[in-house]
């Protein structure tokens, strides 16, 4: 499951570079828990994607919460 949390839109020209910084949240790894009627973050190893879109991911790299 992917979920867009953060993104930033920037203009480069060609060749150029520029660091960009999005803040992942802890709460930002919560999901609904419908028999809770809670939200939830389970413990677990999640993957954080950086890319162009969904379908053009130029980075990724693996974490673990909990």
């Amino acid at each position: 499951q992917q979920e867009l949390v953060g993104f930033d839109k920037i203009r480069l020209d060609p060749g150029e570079r520029k660091t960009v910084s999005v803040k992942v949240k802890v709460e930002d790894l919560a999901l609904y828990d419908v028999s809770r009627h809670d939200w939830v973050i389970e413990p677990g190893d999640f993957k954080l994607l950086v890319g162009k879109s969904s379908r053009d991911i130029l980075e990724d790299t693996d974490f673990t919460y909990g």
